[in-house]
């Protein structure tokens, strides 16, 4: 049982987050340039720092929000070099996980993971819930951290796609800071999740889905108690008694099992934050096997509704002295795609399930030497509806997914079975611990503005402008929000770097 009642997770939506200042009707529409249209800081009357974003509809208003949209304050702007770079250092949420304003940092009392909260929505707290297991610590044992600090390289011609840049705000001490997401000219539509440029979906290459992805579990930071990994049969049905099983942070095989099984673990994701519900109660149990969902660990004090997310980033470690077969499953919609590599023979099979048959996507042949030794490193990604495996860092694998026929509701167990790995000892090997460190990232959730009602939302980018995101999308003021939804190039400052 946890004391739901005293936290609260990612349920708010930002029209709801305390205002510190009052909705002003404005009577005139100000260009770009002078920014009046933007979304700039101010002082409310309270002395916190805010922003203020300017919307239009039936009628034109300014709404001010505590945290803001601005993620970089350039202070001293002191140079490391002529024209080159300048330094500075973040303000507010909007870009978090990847940079942080002021921000709390404990270690979980429970598992030990680093729990990193947003000053401003988390001081009145009396404790920030871990999202990795779900523990409440203590707000009082919590460290305040500084605002990170970051590099402003000065050279905007060279700016890519997923690029985090700069651009001018009146205040000749303050730049906003975002990522790129569209280029000049494009026009980018958000819809179920993803970004799309003229009828195609955006996608990230490795490199850069590890720029965004967002961390939502690691083994080695997950005691017993939290049972997110649990055995099951080749079917994904539970095992009450297992010899193989998941303890103290380790997967434990075993090695006097048959070596033509394989032995499975199903990750079980839990609902780590507290429901608007349980805030009634005393307390709210905890509930296995939840999907996945776009929550943000960094905003524990915003109630909004959540969206299951199924774009993963998987890294799984494992021995190659004594794995003989390793696999793993994910399921997709009403399909699972079931991926197997034999060590020995160096080869990786990969299949797919549906409602009605079972076939072969592919077989393929691995280079000799692929393997480390004594362990490698498998990643496999989903992330904008691609399947990528790479071993050791090579890509061995990649074919697009197929849309889901019918997606699972929450209610059916099958929509939290997101993923599964399996693995066999070699014969004779006596270690049982074979399996190594797991780690699962999911990718950001793109939202349309609450204006859209969820429905998708088209950004017009200027043929000289910028279209810019934040990478915490609940509580950033960007491109969904302003008027001239792109920034000219005359507006950017750099490429912002930690």
């Amino acid at each position: 049982m946890i004391a739901a009642n005293q936290f609260a997770l990612n349920h708010m939506n930002p029209t709801n987050l305390k205002i510190t200042a009052l909705f002003a009707q404005m009577q005139t529409l100000f260009s770009f340039k002078g920014m009046a249209n933007f979304g700039w800081m101010i002082r409310g009357a309270s002395g916190r720092r805010v922003s203020q974003l300017t919307r239009f509809g039936k009628y034109t208003f300014v709404t001010i929000y505590v945290l803001g949209s601005l993620g970089c304050q350039r202070g001293e702007l002191k140079e490391n070099s002529p024209t080159s770079f300048r330094q500075g250092k973040v303000i507010g949420a909007s870009m978090a996980p990847h940079f942080l304003g002021e921000h709390f940092q404990v270690q979980c009392e429970g598992c030990g993971g680093e729990v990193v909260a947003d000053f401003e929505q988390s001081k009145t707290n009396e404790s920030l819930i871990c999202p990795f297991c779900g523990i409440p610590n203590s707000v009082s044992e919590c460290r305040r951290q500084a605002s990170d600090r970051v590099t402003i390289e000065l050279d905007s011609n060279s700016l890519s796609r997923w690029d985090v840049v700069a651009f001018q705000l009146p205040s000749a001490q303050e730049a906003g800071v975002k990522r790129v997401v569209g280029l000049p000219g494009e026009s980018i539509e958000i819809r179920d999740g993803n970004l799309w440029l003229e009828g195609g979906l955006i996608r990230k290459t490795i490199a850069e889905q590890k720029r965004t992805r967002i961390l939502i579990h690691d083994s080695s930071k997950t005691n017993s108690e939290t049972a997110l990994w649990q055995a099951v049969d080749s079917n994904g049905v539970r095992l009450d008694r297992a010899e193989h099983r998941f303890e103290s942070g380790d997967f434990v095989l075993d090695s006097k099992a048959a070596s033509s099984e394989l032995q499975w673990f199903e990750f079980c994701n839990q609902r780590n934050y507290a429901r608007k519900t349980d805030l009634n109660s005393a307390g709210g149990e905890k509930i296995l096997a939840w999907p996945i969902e776009d929550n943000y660990g960094y905003n524990q004090s915003l109630w909004r509704n959540l969206n299951v997310v199924d774009e993963i980033f998987v890294s799984l470690g494992f021995s190659t002295t004594g794995i003989r077969r390793v696999g793993w499953k994910y399921e997709l919609g009403d399909r699972t795609y079931s991926f197997e590599i034999d060590v020995v023979g160096r080869e990786l099979a990969i299949t797919v399930l549906g409602d009605s048959a079972q076939k072969r996507i592919g077989q393929y042949a691995l280079a000799e030497g692929i393997f480390g030794d004594p362990e490698t490193e498998v990643e496999f990604s989903t992330i904008d509806r691609l399947a990528v495996v790479l071993i050791g860092g090579i890509e061995v694998a990649q074919f697009e997914l197929e849309a889901p026929v019918r997606v699972l509701p929450k209610s059916e167990p099958m929509s939290a079975r997101l993923f599964q790995i399996g693995a066999v000892g070699k014969a004779g090997v006596g270690e049982d611990r074979l399996l190594g460190r797991v780690r699962i990232w999911r990718d950001i959730y793109y939202s349309p503005s609450q204006e859209n009602n969820g429905e998708s939302q088209l950004l017009i980018g200027a043929p000289d402008g910028f279209l810019l995101l934040g990478d915490n999308q609940p509580v950033s003021i960007d491109s969904r929000h302003w008027p001239n939804a792109s920034v000219p190039s005359e507006q950017l400052i750099g490429k912002v770097l930690k």
